[in-house]
């Protein structure tokens, strides 16, 4: 309420100074009333948000779009609650810079009113849209390489940041530094680079010589306009390829003006943070790398939206001086991406310039395309080799002979090409020992081995062949680890939790049981571990108060993350169930039902019970629950009576529902029952029981003993008997699944 009035207040005082003649009036001269434009600044009281939603109309609680914080409006209408303003620059709801002004309503709290003489001045001339012609193929299908494959990009609008008069500088930007992508933000403190006072004190000295306003590419995510008075604070940030405007400056900087709530201050952006726009024009070439990609981002860094052969005609618009700008097609949708200008030519390249590595043993280099012709020199396996991409089935090469060079072709299945991308990679030795070769060969020596387990990084090289760096005598060495060597960690690694599957779980020191054990757990335990490589998981444990990465072999523990189950412990209240020799059913039952519950539990299992106290349920309820409750299985536990001569544990399906899953559950429980309790494997069987007979899940009810025979009852008096039934619910669950 509070900034409503003074929103109002500040309408008021501003109307206050226009003179603004009656409806229907005319002038003294019988000229047309002038007409009062009123306009204002959009701001936001919370510091982080740098986007302001608009609506269609007064009443819409739906946002259309949003436009950015500074940007400056016109206000068309003053309402109650919110005001139609027409939008001079705007940011879609899509991301998507749009150049036509469109009215909109924008709540009044994020306006702050100006009047026409107060704003800044800026920029009116803004790079606009081309015209965009856009493949119209589906993703993943390709056309014949004759046919021009059409990337033509929209150019981005400018953002309105004032130019401020500094001298001409030559100096050019160096390479963009890689930093977090953060959202746009003004008021930030910037301590990823803080600048030296001596540079910022001579560009404030400097004399105005120059009023060329030059636009450029933000390259950095995000790029960031730096206080010229303190310069650790960033005064605004800008995602990555937005377009900006500056004046040059001395050194390493350009000179801008940005808006803070309204406020104009002065900064500075680095010019290795942006690449300079060097017009607007449609262009062609062809790919001029073994793979062209299209990136998301103007940064060779960022994400590859596609990727074009060699000599693939490729249509773009030239955006700046290393980047052209290109839409593609992905997934079906049109996507703007990044070409960089290094990466096209003119026309269509012969002969690439290629690496590789020797494959044979040795890889000869024929005088002519034929296995059979003479061989004008050899190489051994692993040797790095250099030649020219040709068509067919071979490169070309140029080798010395007595001094001469000569041209040579080498079979392209004798070579594996280098890869100029190469991807980190976290990986585990299998070997015991894993060796790193000091060329990329299996007869190669070895620079250094690691045992079996051992984590290791490393980064793609050539067909079977991963790079890496050791240290041998305190010496950096390139290496070279072959593919069969190691098992790659997958990535992402998932958080899993599970129990200790066993009486003892070790948690090794390295991806080997034969590796120390950094700690131990009981069966049961609750565990939580990432995904790391088949037959391993990662976990962090801590000795004597340290953190370390451990590993779990996977047999070791069981996981029931994402499950639901129902557990049915039988009778209760006034129904005792079977009582012999002094033991009651339905506390037996209840007290197996509880343990296994937690152990389900701990592994990550969603438990549902039909009862957890002595209370009575009908059967027809207890189904009930069952068909309800979403759960993927239902367990019904029961012990038996008869003669007492009968003995040992029987599980029970019906074929009602979900008949062959009943089955397999059925015979998972009672070979865990069996094994883990010592009873007689008595059957499994059909039983037509109500609660396995309308429960629409897959099903089973178990018969953990026999009350009245003295050995079962004698066990399941025991706590450390049910417990062990318990577990055999758990691991026969565990094994159904």
């Amino acid at each position: 309420m509070k900034r409503r009035i003074v929103f109002i207040v500040i309408v008021l005082m501003l109307a206050m100074n226009f003179r603004m003649p009656a409806a229907g009036a005319e002038t003294m001269d019988g000229s047309d009333p002038e007409i009062v434009e009123l306009y204002a600044l959009i701001t936001s009281a919370e510091t982080e948000e740098q986007l302001v939603p608009y609506y269609s109309d007064t009443d819409s609680q739906e946002a259309v779009g949003e436009v950015e914080v500074g940007e400056k409006v016109a206000v068309l209408e003053i309402g109650d609650r919110r005001s139609e303003v027409q939008v001079l620059e705007e940011v879609g709801s899509n991301g998507e810079d749009l150049s036509e002004p469109i009215k909109r309503f924008v709540d009044n709290e994020f306006l702050e009113m100006i009047s026409e003489e107060n704003l800044p001045e800026t920029e009116e001339d803004t790079v606009k849209d081309p015209a965009e012609n856009l493949n119209s193929a589906a993703d993943g299908v390709e056309t014949a390489e004759a046919e021009e494959v059409d990337l033509a990009g929209a150019e981005e609008e400018a953002e309105p940041v004032e130019e401020q008069a500094a001298p001409e500088s030559t100096d050019r930007k160096g390479e963009p530094a890689e930093v977090d992508e953060t959202q746009e933000q003004s008021g930030e403190t910037a301590n990823q680079e803080p600048e030296p006072a001596s540079l910022m004190m001579s560009l404030q000295s400097t004399a105005t010589a120059s009023n060329a306003t030059l636009q450029g590419l933000a390259l950095k995510s995000p790029t960031r306009v730096y206080d010229r008075q303190n310069p650790s604070e960033v005064l605004k940030s800008y995602r990555q390829g937005k377009v900006l405007k500056f004046t040059q400056a001395d050194g390493e900087w350009y000179t801008a003006t940005v808006y803070i709530a309204g406020q104009a201050k002065e900064g500075l952006i680095a010019k290795k943070d942006v690449d300079l726009l060097v017009g607007d024009s449609s262009g062609s070439g062809y790919a001029a790398k073994q793979t062209v990609h299209v990136y998301l981002g103007p940064d060779s860094g960022s994400a590859i939206l596609k990727s074009y052969p060699l000599n693939h005609r490729l249509s773009y618009r030239t955006l700046s001086e290393n980047w052209h700008s290109a839409n593609v097609y992905v997934g079906g949708q049109k996507k703007k991406g990044y070409i960089r200008k290094g990466d096209v030519s003119d026309q269509k390249v012969e002969g690439l310039p290629l690496k590789g590595i020797a494959l044979k043993s040795p890889t000869h280099v024929f005088s002519s395309e034929d296995l059979s012709s003479k061989k004008l020199k050899s190489y051994g396996e692993g040797r790095i080799l250099s030649y020219r991409s040709a068509d067919g089935d071979w490169y070309r090469a140029t080798v010395y002979v007595n001094g001469k060079a000569m041209s040579g072709f080498i079979h392209k299945s004798h070579v594996a090409n280098i890869t100029d991308r190469p991807s980190p990679l976290t990986g585990v030795a299998k070997k015991q020992p894993t060796p790193v070769y000091s060329t990329a060969s299996l007869s190669a020596s070895s620079l250094k081995t690691y045992s079996e387990g051992t984590v290791l990084k490393y980064e793609t090289f050539a067909g079977d062949w991963y790079k890496a760096k050791v240290y041998v005598s305190g010496k950096a060495r390139t290496g070279y680890i072959h593919r069969s060597h190691v098992t790659n960690v997958a990535t992402p690694q998932t958080r899993i939790q599970g129990a200790a599957a066993k009486s003892r779980v070790h948690v090794y020191s390295r991806a080997s049981r034969d590796s120390a054990s950094l700690k131990n757990y009981s069966f049961g335990h609750r565990l939580i571990y990432h995904s790391f490589i088949p037959g391993w998981y990662e976990a962090t444990v801590y000795v004597n108060g340290k953190a370390r990465k451990g590993y779990i072999h996977e047999s070791d523990v069981v996981s029931l993350q994402g499950k639901k189950v129902v557990l049915d412990a039988g009778h209760g209240g006034h129904d005792p169930g079977a009582v012999a020799l002094g033991l009651v059913e339905k506390e037996i039952v209840l007290d197996t039902a509880l343990r296994a519950e937690r152990l389900l539990k701990n592994a990550g299992a969603s438990v549902i019970m039909t009862r957890r106290t002595d209370v009575f349920l009908e059967l027809s309820e207890r189904a009930a629950i069952a068909n309800t409750s979403g759960a993927d299985l239902f367990v019904s536990i029961h012990a038996n009576k008869f003669n007492g001569e009968a003995k040992g544990v029987e599980t029970f399906w019906y074929g009602k529902f979900e008949k062959q899953r009943s089955i397999n559950l059925a015979h998972a429980l009672q070979n865990q029952l069996v094994a883990k309790m010592g009873m007689s494997y008595r059957r499994v069987a059909e039983g037509n029981f109500h609660v396995i007979r309308e429960t629409k899940i897959p099903s089973s009810l178990i018969e953990i003993g026999f009350l009245d025979h003295p050995q079962d009852s004698a066990k399941l008096a025991q706590a450390i008997y049910r417990q062990r039934a318990a577990e055999a619910v758990f691991l026969g669950i565990s094994d159904y699944y």
